[in-house]
């Protein structure tokens, strides 16, 4: 079952995460939103910073992540390896995922990690 987020695209519940069904995702993903004017040739093994993802691409994309699946990759897992195709972001979703890195909006920056750090006080 899927439920709507707050910006409106459909979650999918991240209880299991089928990697062949996660890579046609991510595909589609990257090509709808980031990647406009694409060729077909496009598949989930080619590499992402020759098709022009930058680091802002990048950036939008884990928010597309985390909007579509629960699941927020941090800043360790922000990897050249982690990001040189499909397959191996789906990969490292999916190892973020079992490690328990679904639904951590308040241990990271953004809509609840702004409440954490009012508790803190504003220290850095």
């Amino acid at each position: 079952m899927f439920h709507q987020s707050d910006s409106g695209m459909t979650v999918e519940p991240t209880a299991t995460l089928d990697p062949s069904r996660l890579e046609r995702e991510l595909l589609r993903l990257v090509r709808d939103h980031l990647l406009d004017g694409i060729d077909g040739d496009f598949d989930v093994l080619a590499s992402l910073p020759d098709a022009g993802l930058d680091s802002m691409a990048i950036m939008q994309l884990l928010l597309l992540v985390e909007d579509r699946f629960g699941v927020w990759l941090p800043e360790e897992d922000l990897t050249r390896e982690n990001f040189a195709c499909i397959r191996s972001l789906a990969l490292a979703v999916i190892r973020r995922h079992a490690a328990g890195g679904a639904d951590l909006g308040g241990e990271r920056g953004g809509k609840s990690g702004e409440k954490s750090g009012e508790k803190s006080g504003g220290e850095n």
